[in-house]
């Protein structure tokens, strides 16, 4: 088995290798065509998911917190790992007080337990939560130095997300932050979309607060004039994709769609500008954690696609991992799911102790997670005198009942019909009379107990 791997290992990287060298023919790499709705010529076969939520509002039960890591787990269950989690700010309780950094520590720790990467930028309440000694500012204790305000969070091999933010709990965005934007988008260039997080939205907002914010249409513009970049031809056009927050309610019309370039939003109440850039919510990851009614939203979160021929997809998502995305009129590119082939498959107990006359249940489920094979599998006992599998659809499932039928071991082996992978769970059997059975084990293994 050693020698093979090692042959493998070279072939692999004679592979690569020639592919690199053949890679210089153009007809092998499409043109980035970021954002398109129409067939660019290339199947995908993999993608770059990126998620993204705000106003999550998290109290001291962390009802938020858990919210969030079920939905990332949805996620990723549906799509496999995702690349960087970015959030547009109001973290915690907004009258958290002096407890607000530990209510936002534990949304943090929900997000990097499974994504690794959180890309945080501040809302307003990051500024006004009931206690003025623990504001924020960057330096002010561990949690706040994760936050990014004006920058770029993070550079991914096809993206990068920058930090907007709000500079203070004014409804506004500064000159200073114009600026710093205007500085940023001018020193990059077209080769990756350049995901745009903060927390007040560009439009106006009819509703229960009436939200003007402030400088939006400045904002608008050094967006649109970033897009065109030094020149008027399309190949020179930056992909921006401007998410926000802060909102968080169902009067807000304008969650849980995608407004794509060419359309018009209203910055202010009788005034219009038409965007060059993708302008969408980043979702609400609170319900009614922030005050009675509020936090309405469906979509709890964003996920967006970056697929291998370039092209976005974009998803919104509500806390059971539903798809509430918005769009009728069919104007932007939706996720889509691709096939991801399975590597193997695995029981979820490897060696369950059972009674004389009592069950167990077996549940396989392929490697990765978001493999798209048929979930069909078949399952035999290497000993049905000890262990004998009971299902009313012939041994074949996800889940079977495993029964005890005398002391003793049997191995029980499933098999997926689709791709042929096993995987085997030890299951011993006791006497249930006395209780207790001892085995002679050769080797420690995972999630057995010994003495």
């Amino acid at each position: 088995m050693l020698e093979v791997s090692k042959v493998s290992k070279k072939l692999f990287a004679f592979l690569v290798g020639l592919m690199l060298i053949v890679g210089q023919s153009s007809y092998l790499f499409p043109e980035n065509v970021y954002g398109e709705t129409g067939d660019t010529g290339t199947e995908a076969t993999g993608s770059t998911y990126l998620a993204f939520t705000s106003d999550v509002h998290n109290q001291s039960n962390n009802k938020a917190a858990d919210r969030l890591g079920t939905w990332i787990d949805e996620m990723e269950t549906e799509y496999g790992d995702i690349d960087a989690m970015a959030f547009g700010g109001d973290m915690g309780d907004a009258s958290g007080g002096s407890n607000y950094w530990t209510y936002t520590q534990a949304v943090m720790d929900a997000t990097e337990s499974r994504v690794g990467t959180g890309v945080y930028t501040t809302g307003n309440h990051e500024y006004s939560h009931g206690d003025s000694s623990s504001s924020f500012t960057p330096t002010l204790n561990n949690t706040t130095k994760k936050y990014t305000l004006n920058a770029e969070g993070k550079e991914g091999d096809n993206y990068r997300i920058y930090c907007l933010g709000s500079a203070s709990s004014s409804e506004s965005y500064t000159q200073d932050q114009i600026t710093a934007l205007t500085n940023y988008l001018n020193s990059k260039d077209n080769s990756k979309p350049i995901i745009i997080i903060t927390h007040f939205p560009l439009h106006y907002f009819r509703g229960t607060w009436s939200r003007t914010i402030g400088n939006a249409d400045a904002v608008i513009d050094a967006l649109n004039t970033a897009v065109e970049g030094n020149t008027s031809t399309t190949a020179d056009d930056k992909t921006i994709v401007f998410l926000w927050g802060h909102n968080h309610s169902l009067s807000d019309t304008y969650y849980d769609e995608v407004y794509t370039p060419g359309r018009s939003i209203e910055y202010k109440s009788g005034s219009s500008k038409t965007i060059d850039f993708y302008y969408g919510a980043a979702g609400c990851m609170s319900e009614g954690e922030y005050s009675s009614g509020s936090a309405s939203v469906k979509g709890k979160g964003l996920v967006l696609q970056i697929r291998d021929d370039d092209s976005l997809g974009f998803g919104y998502f509500n806390a059971a991992g539903e798809n509430v995305t918005e769009n009728e009129s069919g104007t932007y590119p939706e996720i889509v799911t691709e096939p991801v082939a399975a590597t193997g498959v695995k029981i979820d107990k490897t060696n369950p102790i059972i009674k004389v006359g009592k069950t167990t249940t077996l549940t396989a489920s392929f490697e990765p997670k978001n493999a798209t094979n048929e979930k069909s599998f078949t399952w035999t006992s290497s000993n049905e005198e000890v262990a004998k599998v009971v299902t009313k659809r012939a041994a074949t499932g996800t889940s079977v009942q495993v029964e005890g039928v005398s002391p003793g071991t049997a191995t029980i082996t499933v098999e997926a019909e689709d791709g042929g992978f096993r995987a085997t769970s030890e299951v011993t059997v006791t006497d249930s009379a006395s209780g207790t059975y001892y085995v002679l084990a050769d080797e420690l293994k995972a999630d057995t107990n010994y003495l």
